[in-house]
C-alpha cells in the first residue's frame, strides 16, 4: 500500500508516527483493534477481508523474521500441525509470557477430513482463517478446504480437509507473486502483531486484489531456512591460558594430579578420601555454562544455528568447549556467581524414529536450545525476578563441564557425578520418549532423587510431547526395567546396579519409585497443556492406575488446570492483555501450589517406602553439608 497509506492509518489513530505502537510491549486490546478498524476505513474494506489478508501476512512475516524453522517443527503435515496447534500455543505462552493465546479442538470425522473448534474470548475467525490456509500453503504446499460449519459468541467450527498437494503452477505463481516485506528484525514478543501491521502497510500491494480476497503472499522456498555454514568458526569463548601455555583443561588436570596424586588413577585416590573431602574436591572441578552459550529463541535459531548444531551435536567432542563454563565455586569454597545452576540430564542421541513422529524438518538440536532457553527464563523470574535476565542462568552440561583433554579429569568428573548433583539447584530433565532407556540418564534421576525432592526436578517433556509420541512416553514408563537400560560400555551397568544398592531396598523398589516419580513429573510438565485440553494428564492417571499407584492416580484424576487458566483469564477483566500481568508466573504459582499440596506428600511416602531408613537419614545430613537444607518439599 505504500507508506501515504500507513500514515493516514495513523493519523486515524491520532498518532504522528509509529513509535509509540512499536515498543517492545503487550498492547491492549483495544489500541490494537483501533489500529486495524483505521485500516480498514482507509482501504475501503470491511473487517474479515482485512483480518483474512492480515493473517496470511502474519505467517510471512513470522517466517521472514525467523520463525520459521518453528512453524517446521510442528509436524510432517496439515493434520500435524492441527493437532499440535494447543501443544504449539501452550509453548508459545511459556515464552510470550503476558499473551493468552486461542484454544483449539481437533475431532477426526469418517468423511477423512477434520472438524476443528477454535475457541477465544477475542474470537477473530477471519484472522485464524487465513493464518490456517497460509500455513496450509507455505509449510506443507497443500491445497485446503476450510469450511465454516457453526459459529458462536466466542467459538467456530470448521470442515477442514487436505485436498492434496499444489499443482507446479500454483507455487510458481504464488512464488512470483511474494513481495518484499520490511522486516523489523527479530520481534520478540506480541509487538509482532503491529510490527507486522506496519511492514503489511509499508509494502507495495494491490487493494484491488485485496477487495476480492486474491492477495498472496507465497509460499517458503529451502531459501528460507538458513542452512549451517561449514567453514563458519565458533565464537571465540576461550578464556586466557595458563602463564606456562597449558589449556585451561590441562592446567586444572595438573593441579589436581599435585594435591591428589593420580598415579594410580582417579579412582584409587577417591577411594582415600572422606565424603566431606569428595565434596571439596567436587567443588573444585564443578563447573557451568550460562544460558546464553547453548540456548536460543526460536526466532535466533537460524543465527545459533552455527554453534547450536556443532554444541548439541552427539558426535562434536571439541577441547575448547570446557572453556564456555566456568567454576561455580571460588578457592575459598563459596559460589562464584548469584545465579541459579541446574544439572542438565538428557539424551545426546536423536530419539528413534524422530523424523517420523516429529517431521523431517524437525531439528532435534534446535528444540533442545529453545526449550531449555524457556526454562531459562522460568529459572531467571524466579530467582532475579525478570525473565529477561535468562541469559545469566547456568547449567550442568558434560560436554562443556567435563574437561575432555584430560583422560584423568574425564574419569574423576565421571566418578564425581553423584557430587555434582549434590551441589546442583536442581535437575533439568529434557524427556523425550527413549530418556528411560538410557543408562547414565536413569543413574542421573536415581541420584538426585537421594538428595534432592522431586519438586526440584523440571522435566522438559513439552515440545516432544505429541499425540502420536505419548504411546511411545507411556510404554516408557510401563516397561520401564533397569536391566534394558542402554549404555555404551557395558561396565557402566554395574554403577548403577551398585547406586540401587545402595540407596534402596531393592531394584524392583527402585524402578517403581522412579516410575511413579516420572508419573508425577510428567503431570505436573503436562499442566499447561492440560489448561487447554483437560483431557491431557488422564492418560497418566490411567497410567498410575495400572501400576497400582492409586494415591497418586486420584489426586491426578482430580485436577482441572482449565480451572486455573480460566479463574485467572478471569482476575484479568476486560483488558485481556496488560504490559505488567505474567500469565506465565500465574500458571506456575497454580502449578506449584498444587505439586507441593497434593503430590508432593505421596512421593514423599513412596520415598520413604522404597529406600533404607538409615541411608535416608545419612542423606539428610549430607544435603545439609551443601546447603540443601531437610528432606521437605521445596518449591521449584
Amino acid at each position: 500500500f505504500g507508506q501515504e497509506i500507513w500514515d493516514q492509518v495513523l493519523a486515524k489513530c491520532g498518532l504522528e508516527d509509529d513509535s509509540p505502537i512499536m515498543k517492545m510491549q503487550q498492547y491492549p486490546d483495544d489500541l490494537t483493534l483501533a489500529a486495524v478498524g483505521a485500516a480498514c476505513a482507509v482501504l475501503n474494506v470491511d473487517v474479515d477481508t482485512a483480518l483474512g489478508l492480515f493473517g496470511r501476512f502474519f505467517v510471512r512475516y513470522l517466517a521472514a523474521n525467523g520463525w520459521t524453522r518453528m512453524l517446521l517443527s510442528l509436524g510432517s503435515t496439515l493434520e500435524d500441525l492441527l493437532v499440535n496447534l494447543n501443544g504449539l500455543h501452550s509453548n508459545l505462552e511459556r515464552d510470550f509470557r503476558t499473551a493468552i493465546f486461542p484454544q483449539f479442538h481437533v475431532t477426526h470425522l469418517d468423511c477423512g477430513g477434520l472438524e476443528l473448534h477454535y475457541t477465544s474470548a477475542r474470537c477473530f475467525p477471519a484472522l485464524v482463517e487465513g493464518v490456517l490456509l497460509q500455513l496450509a500453503k507455505m509449510v506443507f504446499q497443500c491445497k485446503t478446504e476450510l469450511r465454516e460449519t457453526e459459529r458462536k459468541k466466542n467459538s467456530v467450527k470448521w470442515f477442514v480437509k487436505d485436498l492434496g498437494p499444489l499443482d507446479k503452477e500454483d507455487v510458481e505463481e504464488a512464488v512470483s507473486e511474494e513481495r518484499a516485506i520490511e522486516a523489523h528484525p527479530w520481534m520478540f514478543s506480541f509487538q509482532l502483531f503491529h510490527a507486522a501491521m506496519s511492514s503489511a502497510f509499508t509494502c507495495q500491494c494491490d487493494t484491488e486484489k485485496l477487495a476480492r480476497g486474491e492477495m498472496d503472499f507465497g509460499v517458503v522456498k529451502e531459501s528460507a531456512v538458513k542452512p549451517l555454514d561449514p567453514n563458519a568458526k565458533l565464537r571465540d569463548r576461550s578464556q586466557s591460558p595458563a602463564p606456562d601455555g597449558l589449556s585451561i583443561c590441562m592446567t586444572l588436570a595438573k593441579k589436581l594430579d599435585r594435591e591428589y596424586d593420580f598415579l594410580a588413577g582417579p579412582r584409587a585416590a577417591l577411594d582415600k578420601l572422606s565424603t566431606e573431602q569428595r565434596l571439596d574436591l567436587a567443588r573444585q572441578i564443578f563447573r557451568g555454562i550460562t544460558a546464553d552459550q547453548v540456548a536460543t529463541t526460536w526466532p535466533e535459531v537460524d543465527t545459533f544455528t552455527v554453534e547450536s548444531k556443532a554444541f548439541w551435536d552427539a558426535n562434536q567432542r571439541l577441547f575448547e568447549y570446557f572453556d564456555w563454563s566456568q567454576c561455580r565455586y571460588t578457592a575459598q569454597g563459596v559460589v562464584a556467581r548469584q545465579a541459579p545452576l541446574r544439572f542438565a540430564s538428557h539424551s545426546w542421541s536423536v530419539p528413534d524414529r524422530w523424523a517420523e513422529l516429529m517431521g523431517d524438518s524437525c531439528i532435534y538440536a534446535d528444540v533442545k536450545a529453545t526449550e531449555l532457553c524457556i526454562i531459562a527464563k522460568d529459572l531467571a523470574l524466579d530467582f532475579f525476578g525478570d525473565h529477561e535476565q535468562w541469559q545469566r542462568v547456568e547449567f550442568w552440561i558434560d560436554k562443556c563441564c567435563i574437561g575432555q583433554e584430560s583422560p584423568e579429569l574425564v574419569e574423576l568428573s565421571v566418578l564425581l557425578i553423584e557430587e555434582f548433583l549434590q551441589l546442583s539447584d536442581g535437575l533439568v530433565v529434557l524427556l523425550n520418549w527413549t530418556y528411560l532407556t538410557r543408562l547414565w540418564c536413569v543413574y542421573e534421576w536415581a541420584c538426585f532423587l537421594a538428595y534432592h525432592d522431586p519438586s526440584d526436578i523440571i522435566v522438559c517433556a513439552e515440545p516432544f510431547y505429541r499425540k502420536a509420541t505419548e504411546p511411545l512416553f507411556l510404554d516408557a514408563v510401563r516397561n520401564f526395567k533397569v536391566e534394558n537400560c542402554q549404555c555404551f560400555d557395558p561396565r557402566d551397568r554395574s554403577v548403577l546396579i551398585g547406586k540401587v544398592a545402595e540407596y534402596y531396598r531393592s531394584t524392583k523398589d527402585f524402578e517403581e519409585f522412579l516410575q511413579f516419580t516420572v508419573i508425577a513429573c510428567m503431570a505436573r510438565c503436562l499442566t499447561g497443556w492440560a489448561s487447554r485440553s483437560p483431557t491431557a494428564i488422564e492418560a497418566w492417571a490411567r497410567m498410575a492406575e495400572e501400576l497400582g499407584f492409586d494415591d497418586l492416580a486420584q489426586e491426578l484424576w482430580t485436577v482441572d488446570p482449565s480451572v486455573w487458566r480460566n479463574e485467572i483469564i478471569d482476575q484479568l477483566g476486560e483488558d485481556k492483555a496488560t504490559a505488567s500481568f505474567d500469565m506465565q508466573a500465574a500458571m506456575l504459582e497454580h502449578r506449584d501450589q498444587w505439586f507441593n499440596a497434593r503430590i508432593a506428600p505421596v512421593v514423599r511416602l513412596k520415598r520413604d517406602a522404597s529406600m533404607f531408613s538409615d541411608v535416608r537419614h545419612g542423606l539428610d545430613v549430607r544435603k545439609a553439608s551443601v546447603g540443601l537444607g531437610d528432606s521437605s518439599m521445596a518449591e521449584c
